[in-house]
């Protein structure tokens, strides 16, 4: 082939529109973007070892770019897409069409495994790594660098990974690498490889790799696994980060809040309040949590454990901006996490307000990371020099790249117990970071010893802290003494706080001898509206059937004075909103809401008496914090257990029981069928030992799942780890009724569900945009959709529409006459219902 007249390190191509070494350099600058800043234990990573090992991620990782069976398909796409051959060889690009091996190049264009490029890199990268590398270390590189473009996979020899296995690919790639051009890109970063590729064939055979799976046998430490995925996590971040981001400055970059952020915010909301005992009460006790985190600032784990309603979300967020300032040496982000998507844009919406409320730029610093939530279009400021791009947007929100990222429990837990690319690429970014855990209580204690130990790892490592949130500490930890409740570490004051507290009582007459049949039980829930004329309701039921049969029998009554509103997870996203809102909105009517468990998690709504089916502890405690919250007027509130005969259908029997057995053993200790609010954080403590002691510390499936972490089989922990347990099948479904239906703001404009759809169509539609280009604006119109979809199980879609249901991300239904008539299915009050169950207008 000719030959140009510039250094052949510019010569190979990445992209059609970059060159191997400018993709190579930007990873490098990417990549270590990532890494600056992190404070690692020596025990993790070294800070030469993992410099020297990131570079080596790096400059292998595209190592296989290099053949000339690659560069045969990427320059013929270059060609094609860019036609002035910007950014590469001119000479290089157009000559290598006339290549000698042109025939055996074109012939072998569609062979995946010579076009690859990943897999060879993983061998020839073990030639430069030190003598001393261990064999963990070096194929847990191998992995990284073999499966940078999918996820991870089981180390076992079910995987093929001796290069036996690879005779042919790996012969014919070297046979057809252009090691000049290559080395040349190599020298200038002080790097080189083996000579010979028979050498590392010969070491590095199944055998090998069969050596290190029977050492991970006798492994019980999760150091292996976190190294893997922190290596695996750097290199894809910054080998997106080359493709997705014009200014790789952006990467890396936290701000310093103000230490005294949250107290400006608070002077600037409530300065002017009423005082109450409940202000001075929470005021009391965010001083009391910022005293114990000051004379306690290096601990890994902290606890804050207050009533509802004492202001839990500004205490939690001014420890972590305390926390922010403990270490000179790094910058920590802080995660916020939450059990419910339903209360990320409520607390986000706070912390936008307390970024606002501050002289200093701080409103490109806040993220929201959930699958309904839009992308900032800025970061570090406004201005238009810092409006972003779609692919800018979705790295910086998907690598938690934002100095503060409110996301859910699933996302922040699926980061830790994964094979899968795009979850892992930000775990890196868990190092050093303040971690919110807001109801923590909300993990399923099946897996509290799966997350004890990798929490213990990832603070131990990467320098990670955590602040766990609740009413009701589930005494998460294995080592519980490792947590410091800073309301008050001897727990004294903490448990004066719950005893001073007058608000509600807990009343289990209707639990102990009351009717167990859903008929009989609306006829007192009645009663008790009808009687208690100056009071408002909250019925919280089980199951979704049950809710809509109690509403529809109350709201028949229609008293005067009184509204009727209802809420369940059959109810789309857009009219839940609106219907919070009216809840909490003073109007003059009585409120009488009828509800599943998406009221209980942090949804700030507040009634006189509260009606729960019986459910675990913890539930009925996250359903008595919408009861009274506020004590107003000095009454007190009621939260009425009643029985529920199927509960044991949705929550694990094991907790039923343990609650029933708390519960019980509270009224032998006072003799009555009331518990007060002061005696609940003697009840919670009850209930916390037993989960403890008999559902945690019992459970198989934290031990089976760190079994598979220890031994590095990546894909087989992330299927037996699942947050959301789904045992029915569900449909997605599109509510079209523009005219009933409320209006959603995109793009700062006011859609109907109508227009919505048609935009989503128009994008499906528009021949001038590329596949790319439709993902990009369909993942943007998505959260716009998603306020329209409904998750329908089985039964309550019609038959004739589930085939089709199957096959699309969700099957439209609009008010229209015909087989697509929503009406015979759902209603926009009370959700779904089984087709027959209901007469219909439009027939």
């Amino acid at each position: 082939m000719p030959t140009v007249s510039y250094s052949s390190k510019d010569r190979l191509v990445s992209h059609p529109h970059q060159s191997l070494w400018q993709h190579l350099s930007s990873v490098d600058e990417a990549s270590a973007a990532a890494l600056k800043g992190k404070v690692l234990s020596p025990d993790f990573f070294g800070e030469q070892e993992i410099e020297a090992i990131r570079r080596l991620l790096v400059y292998f990782h595209d190592f296989g770019k290099a053949t000339d069976y690659f560069q045969w398909r990427i320059t013929e796409v270059a060609r094609k897409e860019n036609a002035g051959l910007k950014g590469l060889d001119t000479a290089y690009v157009k000559d290598f069409a006339r290549h000698p091996d042109r025939r055996t190049l074109e012939a072998a264009k569609d062979d995946g495994d010579l076009r690859g490029h990943s897999l060879i890199g993983a061998f020839i990268v073990q030639s430069p790594l030190p003598d001393d590398t261990s064999p963990l270390q070096r194929t847990m590189i191998y992995e990284v660098i073999a499966r940078h473009h999918g996820n991870l996979k089981d180390f076992d020899d079910d995987v093929q990974r001796g290069a036996e296995h690879h005779q042919r690919t790996l012969v014919e790639q070297w046979a057809h690498f252009n090691h000049d051009d290559y080395r040349a890109i190599l020298k200038k970063v002080g790097v080189a490889y083996a000579a010979e590729l028979k050498g590392l064939q010969a070491a590095y055979r199944s055998i090998y790799f069969s050596r290190v799976y029977l050492e991970l046998m006798d492994n019980k430490s999760l150091l292996p696994y976190l190294r893997t995925v922190f290596l695996f996590s750097l290199l894809l971040s910054g080998d997106k980060g080359d493709m997705m981001l014009r200014d790789r400055k952006l990467i890396g970059t936290v701000a310093r809040l103000p230490a005294d952020l949250i107290d400006r915010y608070k002077q600037l909301a409530f300065g002017e309040a009423q005082p109450s005992q409940m202000n001075a009460w929470r005021e009391e006790a965010y001083q009391r949590v910022q005293e114990n985190l000051l004379a306690n600032p290096k601990a890994g784990f902290y606890s804050i454990t207050l009533p509802t309603g004492m202001g839990k979300t500004l205490t939690a967020y001014n420890a972590a901006v305390r926390l922010q300032r403990v270490d000179p040496d790094c910058l920590p982000r802080i995660i916020y996490c939450l059990p419910f998507t339903s209360v990320i844009d409520q607390n986000a919406a706070i912390l936008e307000k307390i970024l606002a409320s501050t002289d200093i730029p701080l409103t490109g610093e806040l993220a929201k990371h959930h699958y309904l939530a839009d992308w900032p279009d800025t970061r570090g400021g406004a201005g238009e020099e810092n409006n972003l791009e779609y692919s800018e947007k979705e790295y910086l929100v998907e690598g938690w790249e934002y100095t503060l990222t409110v996301t859910t429990f699933v996302q922040f837990l699926e980061t830790l117990v994964s094979n899968r690319n795009r979850k892992l690429r930000k775990f890196h970014n868990l190092a050093n970071a303040v971690v919110i855990l807001d109801e923590v209580q909300s993990i399923p204690p099946r897996y509290f010893n799966l997350v004890s130990d990798l929490f213990e790892g990832i603070h131990k490592y990467l320098g990670t802290r955590f602040i766990f949130v609740t009413a009701t500490q589930p005494f998460l930890m294995r080592d519980a003494t490792a947590v410091i409740e800073l309301t008050d570490p001897t727990y004294v004051y903490t448990r004066e706080l719950f005893e001073r507290m007058p608000r509600i009582d807990l009343d289990l007459s209707l639990w102990l001898e009351g009717p167990d049949q859903l008929e009989a039980q609306i006829e007192l829930f009645d009663i008790a509206v009808r009687e208690e004329t100056s009071r408002s309701f909250l019925f919280i039921f089980n199951f979704v059937k049950d809710s809509r049969l109690v509403f529809e029998a109350l709201a028949a009554r229609a008293l005067p004075n009184v509204e009727y509103i209802y809420l369940s997870s059959a109810i789309l996203p857009i009219e839940r909103k609106r219907r919070i809102r009216q809840i909490k909105s003073s109007n003059g009517l009585r409120k009488v809401v009828v509800s599943t468990q998406v009221v209980e998690a942090g949804v700030d709504i507040d009634l006189d008496v509260v009606y729960r089916a019986f459910a675990p502890l913890d539930s009925i405690n996250q359903s008595a914090g919408r009861c009274n919250r506020n004590m107003k007027g000095g009454a007190t509130g009621a939260v009425r257990l009643f029985k529920s005969i199927r509960a044991d259908k949705i929550y694990a029997p094991e907790l039923l029981k343990k609650t029933e057995r708390v519960l019980k053993a509270k009224l032998r200790e006072t003799g009555k069928t009331t518990i007060s609010e002061a005696q609940f954080y003697s009840l919670n403590e009850a209930y916390a030992v037993e989960v403890r002691k008999a559902v945690a510390d019992g459970s198989a499936t934290s031990k089976t799942i760190l079994n598979h972490l220890y031994q590095l089989r990546f894909e087989t922990a992330e299927k037996a780890f699942s947050l959301i347990e789904q045992e029915y099948i569900t449909y997605g479904v599109f509510i079209d009724d523009p005219d009933r239906l409320p209006t959603v703001t995109h793009n700062d404009m006011s859609l109907t569900s109508r227009e919505v759809y048609d935009r989503m169509v128009a994008i499906l539609h528009n021949d001038e945009l590329g596949r790319w280009d439709k993902k990009r604006e369909l993942r943007l119109l998505r959260p716009a959709l998603l306020q329209y979809v409904v998750q329908f199980p089985t039964k309550y879609l019609p038959e004739e529409l589930r085939e089709e249901a199957e096959n699309k991300p969700f099957v439209r239904l609009t008010a229209e006459p015909g087989k697509y008539d929503y009406r015979r299915c759902y209603d926009l009050t009370t959700g779904y219902f089984e087709p027959d169950d209901k007469p219909t207008e439009c027939f």
